[in-house]
């Protein structure tokens, strides 16, 4: 049996927004299909897995941190600067046990997204972190004792979530290691997947008006739109797109007046 193209929609709910996906998808065992899969470069590839892993970590930092929440940043002082990435590691866990303690104190759910890096230049090992909210951030920073915290709130108006999933899904130079706390929510990572659900005539118009805001507004209303982008298949001339809307109103003026 040959190959046949269905198209296939995916739908991501994350916090303040909507991900559409809408592509082509084979079925059957058509020799040209293996071929054409086989024929994707490597550096494509790596390309494309590194989109997914940015794609993956705004999901998550979307769907669990709001601007209630805080961007982390741990780096020692020369006395205490590990010797390696094993040592850095029972540092942070010592940090992470401190945190629980503190927010279980005060009765605050604690989330975190953690990374441990290497720094290229100096090869200083430091951390980053996203953690919830509703401690102090005082009393966050005091909790490290072996060199200097910086404790900020996050700023998703100002695209700070796109900047850190971008800046983690980098390929490293040095060493990075990442973590994450069991309680985060996962469900914006599972899309609603329909087939077969969009009219050619549809996917059409869409390609063709992709910058057309008022269009994407009509079609969904109560969100704006972010990005679409289309991307055509070299190989079976197919065309994908993906939609990013936000929710209208969602990052408003009072939403930034308390630090």
């Amino acid at each position: 049996m040959g190959k046949r193209v269905i198209s296939r929609r995916a739908e991501y709910n994350y916090g303040n927004y909507k991900e559409i996906a809408v592509f082509p998808v084979y079925s059957g065992s058509g020799r040209r299909y293996r071929e054409e899969k086989r024929a994707v470069s490597r550096k494509a590839q790596k390309e494309l897995n590194r989109k997914n892993r940015i794609k993956k970590i705004f999901r998550l930092l979307n769907g669990n941190f709001s601007h209630k929440d805080y961007f982390l940043t741990l780096t020692y002082d020369k006395k205490s600067v590990p010797k390696d990435v094993t040592q850095a590691q029972k540092d942070y866990r010592e940090f992470i046990r401190a945190l629980r303690r503190l927010y279980s104190a005060q009765n605050k759910p604690l989330k975190y997204m953690a990374w441990i890096e290497k720094g290229v230049e100096k090869g200083r090992l430091h951390h980053h972190l996203v953690i919830s909210g509703g401690v102090s951030r005082e009393k966050i920073e005091d909790l490290f004792k072996k060199g200097f915290a910086d404790c900020k709130r996050l700023r998703p108006k100002n695209d700070d979530l796109m900047g850190l999933a971008e800046y983690f899904a980098k390929d490293p130079k040095g060493k990075r290691t990442f973590t994450c706390s069991k309680n985060l929510d996962r469900t914006c990572l599972m899309p609603v997947v329909r087939d077969n659900c969009v009219a050619k005539h549809k996917i059409k118009k869409i390609i063709e008006n992709y910058e057309d805001k008022e269009m994407f507004e009509r079609m969904y209303p109560g969100y704006e739109l972010i990005r679409c982008e289309t991307r055509l298949n070299e190989y079976s001339r197919a065309v994908s797109v993906e939609i990013i809307l936000r929710k209208k109103g969602c990052y408003g003026y009072n939403t930034y007046l308390s630090d």
